[in-house]
């Protein structure tokens, strides 16, 4: 009976042995596949995704190469038109707006002119029958009702504004060189307290540059050194556009985005700022103040507009060339696509229009995109460019460093016809 008992015990444990053996093995075999998988997954899959994307990679390099371009740095080029425009100045923020400054801009790339005219902010005009300030149409932040009352009230349709954050903009860029006339002293913005600025170059910070523009913005009894606002943007314009290239403004605008608010695109403010800042200064009209006569309301002076004088300035621009009166652009039509006469095609739309130099072929025949290469920013030849994309229907305009002086003497613009260009008559 014993012996029994013993015999049932070692069974029992033997199986308890090789239940455990067994729950161990069936563990490991879990734990391997669990590693497998880890493996396929961290490994294999990676290896494979690599490869997709070093195919993906060679395949366009591939096509990249199938067209040969024309230069190391293409750019978009610049405003084409006329544009009425006011510069309005917050001082820190953009939804509540708390003005400084007011500059209307009239630029026309046709003739290469632009005017600056400051207006005080206690000019009243004329909104729905009522009459309103600037200032208080600002302050309500009433930006479309400002241009309505420009229109009313002195004839200038007003296309588009631009909203600046002062303070953040001056301070993003390191501070605003202004030219100080002669001595002056005003409150600071914040605190009261006394500012001296000598005559002469001075850097101004945000703080500064918003007291400042308020010291002169026509809110107090003198309007005489309104017009000294201008000073502020065009330093602005001339740190932000002067001798960069297409790529660094749009750099520089992707870090002052937040300090400008614009019924303008991105795009179209680099191309406005970047022709401006390509005008001759003399054909820049500044340092003017819109046309007022002082009227003193309980006590206060305000400004009333006088239509009929700022008509008069508006006549110094000169008249528009006529497009017979206008000097042709040089060009050189270069078939890029192999295709038979695709060049001569291209040459019989423009030559009505354009003095055409040479056609010929171009160096190769892969081009894929039809180029229009401007060899100088005069705004004449990008008016050119621009016309001929729209003649040809296709063309993308650039400029090209690579050309060669020989060529950019002989012509306003180079065409390289590809691919796309469909030669229908």
């Amino acid at each position: 009976m014993e012996e029994q008992k013993i015999g049932t015990r070692m069974e029992r444990r033997l199986k308890s042995q090789r239940n455990k053996r067994r729950k161990r093995f069936i563990t490991f075999v879990v734990l391997l596949t669990i590693l497998l998988l880890i493996y396929y997954i961290f490994y294999i899959q990676k290896g494979l995704f690599k490869s997709g994307r070093e195919t993906a990679q060679e395949q366009t390099t591939s096509s990249a190469s199938e067209e040969e371009q024309p230069t190391s740095t293409e750019e978009e080029l610049v405003f084409s038109g006329k544009t009425n425009l006011l510069i309005i100045g917050s001082d820190k923020s953009l939804e509540q707006i708390s003005p400084n400054s007011v500059i209307l801009v009239s630029y026309n790339s046709i003739s290469e002119e632009s005017l600056l005219l400051s207006i005080p902010l206690r000019t009243i005009l004329q909104f729905s029958g009522e009459a309103v300030t600037v200032q208080q149409l600002l302050k309500e932040g009433r930006i479309e009702d400002l241009k309505s009352a420009i229109n009313d009230s002195i004839g200038i349709e007003v296309d588009h504004h631009i909203l600046v954050n002062v303070f953040d903009l001056v301070e993003k860029i390191g501070g605003v060189s202004v030219n100080i006339p002669e001595n002056i002293s005003f409150p600071d913005i914040n605190t009261d307290v006394t500012v001296l600025l000598e005559k002469g170059e001075k850097n101004l910070s945000g703080d500064l540059a918003i007291s400042y523009l308020h010291y002169i913005s026509g809110e107090g009894e003198s309007i005489f050194n309104v017009s000294d606002q201008q000073g502020v943007y065009l330093s602005i314009l001339d740190k932000l556009m002067a001798n960069k290239s297409y790529s660094e403004i749009a750099n520089e605008m992707q870090l002052i985005s937040e300090c400008f608010a614009s019924d303008f695109s991105v795009e179209e403010l680099i191309s406005l700022g970047s022709s401006m800042t390509k005008l001759q200064e003399s054909k820049i009209f500044k340092d003017k103040t819109l046309p007022i006569i002082v009227v003193e309301i309980d006590g206060s002076n305000y400004h009333v507009p006088q239509p009929e004088k700022i008509t008069e300035i508006f006549g110094e621009f000169k008249p528009v060339v006529s497009p017979e009166e206008e000097e042709k652009s040089d060009i050189i039509i270069l078939n890029g696509c192999g295709s038979p006469g695709i060049a001569n095609n291209a040459g019989n739309k423009l030559q009505d229009d354009f003095q055409i130099v040479e056609i010929g072929n171009a160096a190769s025949f892969q081009y894929i995109e039809t180029k229009i290469i401007v060899t100088s920013f005069k705004i004449s030849v990008i008016e050119d460019a621009i016309s001929i994309r729209e003649l040809l229907g296709v063309g993308k305009i650039v400029t090209d460093g690579l050309l060669s002086e020989q060529t950019k003497q002989k012509a306003d613009i180079v065409i390289l016809i590809g691919s796309d260009y469909l030669p229908l008559s």
